[in-house]
């Protein structure tokens, strides 16, 4: 509870009225300090923040100032930024993300049962949020030597969050795109050069033909992952082509698109739809020079997996393993 981490931290009640009436006082400063840090700073280091920052720092918090499951989000948004910009107060920041984004998952939950023309814009800037809440925790997890995670079960939990999100808006989606956030969805090609794009699609292909290999006696699952893999393959393109921020893109675009039964593969620990997954870490950590809420977490997800792969399989990661090894400050 709010009041323990408060006490906590030194901030004894004098009495029971004074005590609730003092740690009300400190939420709402807390409160106070995140929105300030998200209009001021961490509203940049949300996508595209050069060409839609006005979507993110002002369109975002106005419709939060109605819906406020949205305004819960953006303020864990901006605790999660401080726990990470701030590790010697990281314990505070990272509470206070928790208890926003428990909130506004909760209040978010109760308007999805009533999706409808109005607050469908709300829902999708909220699930927004919320996926990069969650990314963002991964990364807090990460820079903790003592802490195991994130592990496979942290990843499929996020996977099926946005799955789950994806389906529920679908319903909706020409609404969103004409709406208040279409400046979302106009293609900005990235201009930068693409040698690690053409090269993963490479690795993609040839993964492709490995797997078919393993997987010859089990047609259905072989079904399913190449079909993953052709995914990742075409997301890879498609993000290049329509994005300025090609890897953010990739990386929330491809567990949007995998099918339950790879999720389903996922949970029983299989090794082929391990091996996919250690190709995403790839990218995940290409995404760390320029993503906050992405750093640290590649590598130590990929350790995990490597640990699950029975040691017939092993040798199907040595390209991701390489490839973050060598990129690794």
């Amino acid at each position: 509870m709010p009041g323990d981490a408060v006490q906590g931290a030194g901030f004894a009640p004098r009495s029971s009225v004074q005590g609730t009436e003092h740690l009300q006082n400190q939420d709402w400063v807390t409160d106070m300090e995140l929105m300030h840090h998200y209009a001021t700073q961490a509203y940049l280091t949300l996508p595209r923040p050069h060409e839609i920052g006005r979507v993110w720092q002002s369109e975002a918090v106005e419709l939060a100032l109605v819906y406020q499951y949205l305004l819960h989000l953006i303020l864990a948004y901006s605790a999660f930024h401080l726990a990470h910009l701030r590790p010697e107060h990281q314990r505070r920041y990272y509470y206070a993300a928790a208890q926003h984004q428990s909130l506004g998952l909760r209040d978010m939950r109760t308007d999805l049962v009533g999706l409808n023309a109005e607050n469908c814009h709300a829902l999708f800037m909220a699930g927004s949020f919320l996926a990069l809440g969650k990314f963002a925790a991964l990364t807090i997890y990460a820079g903790d030597k003592n802490d195991h995670r994130p592990n496979l079960e942290d990843i499929v939990e996020v996977f099926v969050l946005l799955k789950g999100m994806d389906t529920v808006l679908q319903s909706w989606e020409q609404a969103i795109q004409a709406g208040p956030f279409r400046t979302l969805f106009a293609m900005s090609p990235s201009s930068r050069p693409f040698p690690f794009w053409n090269e993963i699609s490479e690795r993609l292909d040839r993964l492709r033909e490995l797997l078919g290999g393993r997987l010859v006696d089990d047609p259905a699952r072989a079904a399913v992952i190449d079909s993953e893999v052709l995914k990742l393959s075409n997301v890879s393109q498609q993000s290049v082509s329509f994005s300025s921020a090609p890897e953010l893109r990739f990386i929330v675009q491809w567990p949007i698109s995998v099918s339950n039964s790879y999720v389903r593969m996922l949970r029983e620990v299989n090794p082929a739809a391990l091996v996919v997954l250690s190709y995403y870490c790839v990218v995940v950590h290409l995404s760390e020079t320029t993503t906050w809420f992405t750093r640290g977490w590649a590598s130590k997800l990929l350790r995990a997996v490597e640990a699950l792969l029975p040691p017939e399989w092993s040798e199907m990661i040595q390209w991701p393993l390489e490839h973050i090894h060598n990129s690794t400050p």
